[in-house]
């Protein structure tokens, strides 16, 4: 009957370890001895049979055990004496030929062991007190760390691992403990439980990466003389130097991850991703805004400028002049343009009248801080009459500053 709360194991006490199999457990009590119940159709159970037990049953002919393992279809124990006992199934209790054991038997060759694990794949470990890691068992992806993926008979000693301290098997793939505090794998890694940082199986130790989250220096290029209100991209950054996703923010405007969306939320970010950083400048002059993009605890700041406020065009000259077929000639020059886009012209019969806007596009400044230039329009009042003009220079952020009036008198 399933039990959806606990429920106590009859008939036991004194009991100072644990384990289960697939569908077996184990108990090691204080006195040396151990018990088993649940399935049984490998022997695992270890009293000589291959009968199912709904209630505790001692394992047959053991004492002086202080450790016990479960795997999925056989048991391990593990004496005082340094010796290791196993029992059901055949080949993955370590000894020859290969049978399933209904009692338990010596797994040959192993002497002085400290600790003893078991797989969930039918592999078994045992770790001796000169900390080497012995392996025995189904090999197929590696995990019995030998180099190869033969399955063992008999233990093995897995490739190249010394100073371990505590060893542990997980399905098909293995797991040791050094003195140093470094964590080593090997086997089976379709779901990188390695550690390594890859997919790829290994049939020797590989070393548990150590999770780096914090990125290499990274640096926006700042931008200057920017225009009034203007949405800035920054350069493009790539996060190196991590083996473990990174967290990512931003205090001020926006980041894009590899070309996507922009966002202002917190995230993480991967090595090898690009990011992005996007702000809208300032609505006042020479005024720095800074976003701070922060990966893993490394921060660098995009600083957005906004150019120096606007200085006046340094009209020479702005004149009208008007011809026998009235064609009004207007023209000007510039002793220097700073910060100028180009020019504009308006028209009006009323000195303080409506100007009427007369060129479509932006008369381009041809003229800059250092020097000026000089510019002509023409154009063709409506009838005879007296007429205004006044000239507009336009900056970069579209801010203008009229120039005039010019007076002018038409007659056709």
């Amino acid at each position: 009957t399933q039990r959806t709360t606990p429920v106590q194991v009859s008939s036991l006490s004194g009991v100072i370890a644990i384990a289960g199999g697939y569908g077996h457990t184990i108990a090691l009590k204080s006195d040396g001895t151990v018990w088993a119940w649940g399935r049984n159709d490998q022997g695992q159970l270890g009293d000589s049979t291959t009968t199912y037990s709904l209630t505790p049953v001692q394992v047959s002919g053991l004492s002086g055990v202080f450790a016990i393992a479960g795997g999925s279809f056989q048991t391990l124990a593990l004496k005082s004496d340094g010796t290791v006992w196993a029992w059901g199934d055949n080949l993955r209790v370590g000894e020859y030929p290969a049978t399933p054991r209904h009692t338990p038997v010596q797994v040959s060759g192993l002497s002085g062991v400290i600790v003893i694990a078991a797989g969930g794949d039918r592999q078994a470990l045992a770790l001796k007190s000169d900390g080497t890691v012995w392996a025995w068992g189904n090999n197929w992806y590696g995990q019995l760390g030998d180099g190869t993926t033969t399955d063992k008979d008999t233990p093995v000693q897995v490739s190249g691992l010394s100073g371990v301290v505590a060893t542990a098997g997980g399905y098909s793939h293995s797991l040791a403990l050094k003195s140093g505090g470094t964590v080593w794998a090997w086997g089976y890694n379709g779901n990188g439980q390695l550690g390594d940082g890859t997919t790829v199986n290994k049939n020797a130790p590989v070393q548990v990466i150590d999770p780096d989250a914090e990125p290499d220096q990274f640096a926006f290029t700042d931008e200057a003389n920017v225009a009034l209100s203007t949405l800035v991209t920054s350069n493009t950054i790539t996060v190196s130097g991590i083996n473990a996703a990174a967290t990512i923010s931003i205090t001020v405007g926006e980041y894009s991850i590899n070309n996507d969306t922009y966002t202002s939320a917190s995230g993480t970010v991967n090595n090898g991703d690009t990011v992005t950083v996007r702000q809208t400048s300032s609505a006042s002059y020479s005024t720095t805004t800074d976003a701070v993009l922060t990966i893993g605890g490394i921060s660098d700041t995009f600083s957005v400028t906004t150019h120096a406020e606007s200085t006046v065009v340094d009209l020479v000259s702005f004149e009208g002049e008007v011809s026998g077929d009235g064609l009004v000639t207007l023209t000007w020059q510039t002793a220097t343009e700073t910060d100028n886009a180009g020019f504009n012209l308006y028209r009006s019969r009323l000195k303080d009248g409506n100007y009427k806007k007369l060129n479509s596009f932006l008369i381009p400044s041809e003229g800059n801080e250092v020097e000026g230039s000089s510019y002509s329009y023409e154009d063709t009042p409506p009838a005879s009459s007296t007429y205004y003009y006044k000239l507009e220079d336009v900056d970069y952020d579209e801010t203008g500053t009229m120039h005039g009036p010019v007076k002018v008198r038409v007659k056709k």
